[in-house]
């Protein structure tokens, strides 16, 4: 791979591990800190976690379309900050003196709008690196699978492990606030250096092996020259 390519072949699977590690931290305290501060029973839990499915699902084919027309890496940028503002948003109840009424609307508020920016932000990642390492062909794909696949498993392992650890320091609001604030840096980071001009490489395109790989046609005296399988990848 071309040197320019391995920044960005690194940053973007790895602010996918840091969304999924942050979604594996609220997803598993949130049930307990509903149970224990608004004493929900568990079908209020489920369909509170479900709203925030249904957003995600809704805006998975508009972040799709987005990704079309616009820099992919602006919206996995934009889609992660977002993400991070909603986390944030979350905890921040406890901090404003609110009534419990008053907290469980914003909570529900918040969660309802929750999976829209991770739709924009987990969404256009892939088929941006994917992109990236097309002409490669099926090693290039394996290779993307693989380092999603990585990051998928590894932050769904630390997200709660980590995040558990957080509320028994923080308690869920502090842990919401520094989970959100840390995703919301990493976002910012990323579209600071993937965002900028030639910043992310264009599809990788392949180069002769050796001089044998090309070999005049025998049926024409022109100049056209026909390639042979054997080709490698910068």
């Amino acid at each position: 791979l071309r040197s320019a390519c391995e920044p960005f072949l690194i940053a973007t699977p790895s602010l996918v591990l840091m969304i999924v590690c942050a979604l594996g931290a609220v997803e598993t305290a949130l049930p307990l800190w509903l149970a224990h501060q608004y004493h929900y029973p568990p079908t209020t839990i489920g369909a509170l976690l479900g709203i925030s499915c249904i957003g995600y699902g809704g805006c998975c084919m508009v972040a799709g379309r987005m990704a079309d027309k616009v820099s992919k890496p602006q919206l996995v940028a934009g889609g992660t900050m977002g993400t991070g503002v909603m986390f944030a948003l979350l905890g921040l109840p406890a901090y404003l003196n609110l009534t419990l009424a008053h907290q469980e609307v914003w909570g529900t508020l918040v969660l309802c709008g929750m999976g829209m920016p991770i739709a924009f932000a987990q969404g256009p990642a892939e088929p941006l690196v994917l992109r990236v390492l097309a002409a490669e062909g099926p090693a290039g794909t394996m290779l993307c699978t693989a380092m999603f696949s990585v990051a998928y498993s590894l932050g769904g392992v630390l997200g709660p492990v980590v995040g558990m650890w957080l509320v028994q320091q923080l308690e869920f609001p502090g842990m919401c606030l520094v989970v959100g604030s840390t995703l919301w840096v990493c976002g910012l980071c990323y579209g600071v250096l993937m965002c900028r001009p030639h910043a992310h490489a264009q599809p990788i395109t392949p180069k002769l092996a050796h001089p044998g790989a090309l070999r005049r046609s025998s049926r024409t005296n022109s100049r056209i020259w026909v390639t042979t399988p054997f080709i490698s990848f910068d």
